[in-house]
């Protein structure tokens, strides 16, 4: 117990630090902390407020990223966000601000990428030491777009930074083996970012190694559990997405009068009608591909005889590709020392990876507006366990 009360304590000693680190970053980048956007990229804060007085629309308003169905508008975006600023909005109302909001979540997920890698040390699943692993999750926080995504508030990046958390804490719990955490976590990501919740297999393949199957003893594959888990085990397991998912169904039935719309397929019709070929398909490929690991940083230039030219990172908001973003992440996957002998582990997580690179290439749009590769961070907290 006190070890216990010891890790909390230094957790929150450490929150608090990031958070002033992030504050810091805002004020030098002369980012509002406490006055939110008013017009642009604050929908979350809008269907919390409509939530709050009674209905699901936020009216008659277009604004970005909405649909408008019965002559009224509506959010696209899963509820989870929405939901967890409504206490801060019903007690703040217009001072509410999803900037430092963004930074908490932000904060959290550094901390629970520490204590995920510290419990690969502890079971020997890595070598790495204690300050390796600070170092590991520091440079996830400040080194990659995830510092850029939790600046500056908005409901694209806010709704990455909460996805994130939701990854993190399904990879701490299975991994910790606290399994309706993990499942909790799998759902929280359904209703945050529903195309990152294939990370669901991470837990589902450890569950099922540790029952048994998939298993080589003596030369022999076992492909039936070993150890099969009670109805009681099972429910307690899966009671968290369970009700992450009917919770997911309901939601979209309500919205779009369909439970398997995400809404998307409804914005690219009303919004997007040069989108051609629907949510996910091969044409994207290319694209998406040159984006995600082609595209470099350009350099502009006033004239021809310009002898300063300026560097242009953010590159008309399609960004750079993952490696110029996150060059540390190379070294990382490279290191020796962070290599897990648990091959099985190893290779569920590059196959998760592969199956959510996928998604990504398929998808119809690039990420725009960005400084890096964003659609790919859903899997950063899986290759940084690699």
């Amino acid at each position: 117990m006190q070890k216990f009360i010891q890790r909390r304590f230094n957790d929150s000693v450490f929150f608090v630090i990031l958070m002033v680190l992030l504050g810091g970053f805002a004020i030098h980048l002369h980012i509002d902390v406490m006055h939110p956007p008013t017009t642009d990229g604050n929908n979350l804060i809008l269907q919390a407020q409509a939530w709050l007085h009674g209905h699901l629309d936020i009216g008659n308003k277009y604004i970005h990223d909405s649909i408008r169905i019965g002559g009224k508008y509506y959010i696209v975006y899963p509820p989870l966000p929405a939901l967890l600023m409504v206490p801060f909005v019903a007690i703040l109302g217009d001072k509410f601000s999803d900037v430092w909001f963004t930074w908490a979540f932000a904060a959290l997920n550094i901390i629970l990428l520490f204590r995920t890698l510290e419990v690969m040390r502890v079971r020997h699943i890595t070598n790495r030491q204690p300050l390796e692993n600070l170092i590991i999750a520091i440079t996830f926080g400040f080194g990659t777009i995830a510092l850029w995504l939790c600046l500056g508030g908005k409901v694209w990046f806010t709704v990455q930074t909460i996805s994130i958390f939701g990854i993190m804490l399904a990879l701490h719990s299975t991994l910790s083996r606290r399994w309706p955490l993990a499942t909790l976590g799998v759902g929280m990501v359904l209703l945050t970012r529903t195309s990152d919740a294939l990370m669901g297999i991470v837990p589902l393949v450890v569950y099922l190694h540790d029952l048994g199957i998939g298993s080589r003893t003596q030369n022999h594959w076992h492909f039936l559990p070993q150890r099969w888990p009670s109805i009681r085990e099972l429910a307690g397991i899966l009671a968290p997405f369970t009700v992450a998912l009917l919770i997911y169904l309901v939601h979209n039935k309500l919205y779009f009068n369909n439970p398997l719309s995400t809404g998307f397929d409804i914005q690219n019709q009303q919004n997007y009608p040069t989108i051609k070929y629907g949510l996910l398909s091969w044409h994207y490929i290319w694209p998406n591909f040159v984006v995600d690991f082609l595209r470099w940083p350009t350099f502009n230039f006033s004239s021809g005889l310009d002898l300063y030219p300026q560097p242009d990172l953010f590159s008309s908001g399609i960004g750079t590709n993952i490696f110029f973003s996150t060059p540390l992440l190379v070294i990382f996957l490279s290191a020796p020392q962070g290599k897990t002998s648990h091959t099985w582990l190893r290779n569920t997580l590059w196959i998760t990876v592969t199956l959510m690179l996928i998604t990504v290439l398929l998808y119809c749009t690039t990420g725009w507006v960005q400084v890096g590769s964003r659609y790919l961070f859903g899997f950063y907290p899986l290759l940084f366990l690699l």
